[in-house]
């Protein structure tokens, strides 16, 4: 990783909890490969993979930024279907609110994003300083002796995982942090099993053509990437208490799934091939299973609609998997967004 991130301690062995915005990023570009033989990539070639996809498709589109939807929470207001893209892992509590309001206006949201709405950032007020303090999971730079240091310099809020600052992804987006794979692996990859096929996504207005147990979001083999489930992915809460090895923390138990929410598919992570994965308490566990993140569909009863798809590698296999394309030309109708004429 480059020298100046949040995972890099300084030299006195302070963690580091504030980054200039301003600061070269060449990790990011849209031509950097992160996965060596998987010719797999995140942040902007991920996002980038999708942008390509709406644009051969003829929608319109506007991007927006975290900085953005951070300096104006309501510029969601008059938009049928928000997308969440790529490696959408870092919030602050202005982004919260603004999805949370969108949904609340009976407003759509759609995630191609794994390990999301994971940690609490926040900025400064001319937008040049983000500050992030790291707590109780892996790249944790606050020990147990300086548990002070979990507060946030900019506004005195508590900091670290969105769940323990009251502001959880999984109340607005439905799905929460299982693992990672080994990104340079592509037998550590995998796509989507179809489940609930008779659902209305899967038919309406195209005939997506699956059936129960069909694989989708590949090339059609299980090795050769691209593959939907990989690098990050995210599950409902009822699949990480099924996954959950040790007990819970006395007095609390890992919350209910929302109501309203339907799984679509199951993907598929062979965790015999490497990778991590985390229960709810963010304890390591060993899934005796293939679980990869979870695509689920969920009408949300506090407001608004959520299609999350559970894999930073959704967008990826997006340009590949027409069977993909076709669902994801399905939700874009039921979420308003009008099909261009060909």
């Amino acid at each position: 990783p480059p020298a100046y991130n949040f995972y890099r301690n300084h030299a006195a062995g302070q963690g580091t909890y504030q980054m200039g915005t301003r600061l070269p990023w060449p990790a990011a570009g849209p031509h950097i490969l992160y996965g060596g033989p998987t010719l797999y990539s995140h942040l902007m070639r991920a996002e980038r993979f999708v942008h390509v996809w709406l644009a051969k498709e003829g929608y319109d589109f506007d991007v927006i930024t975290d900085h953005d939807l951070h300096r104006d929470p309501n510029q969601l207001r008059g938009y049928d279907a928000f997308v969440i893209n790529g490696h959408s892992e870092y919030w602050s509590f202005e982004m919260y609110r603004g999805l949370e309001r969108h949904l609340a206006r009976g407003g759509n949201a759609i995630v191609l994003s794994g390990n999301s709405l994971f940690w609490r950032v926040s900025f400064s007020d001319d937008g040049t300083v983000i500050e992030c303090r790291k707590v109780d999971a892996p790249g944790e730079q606050v020990p147990a002796e300086r548990r002070g240091e979990s507060w946030h310099s900019h506004d005195g809020q508590r900091g670290g995982l969105t769940n323990e600052c009251g502001m959880p992804g999984w109340k607005l987006i439905g799905l929460t942090t299982l693992g990672w794979n080994n990104q340079g692996n592509p037998k550590n990859f995998g796509p989507y099993v179809a489940e609930l096929t008779d659902h209305f996504l899967f038919n309406e207005p195209e005939k997506v053509g699956l059936r129960p147990g069909d694989k989708f979001g590949w090339t059609g083999k299980d090795d050769v990437t691209p593959l939907a489930n990989g690098h990050e992915f995210d599950v409902r809460l009822s699949t990480l208490a099924a996954l959950q090895e040790k007990p819970s923390p006395p007095g609390q138990s890992v919350p209910a799934d929302p109501a309203g929410m339907i799984r679509l598919a199951n993907g598929i992570i062979p965790w015999k091939e490497g990778g991590a994965a985390f229960d709810y308490w963010f304890n390591p566990i060993k899934p005796k299973t293939d679980q990869g993140g979870e695509m689920i569909y969920w009408e949300r009863p506090e407001g608004g609609r959520v299609f999350n798809a559970g894999s930073i590698g959704s967008g990826w296999a997006l340009l590949e998997d027409k069977t993909l394309q076709k669902l994801l030309r399905n939700v874009l109708h039921h979420f308003g967004v009008a099909r261009p004429k060909s």
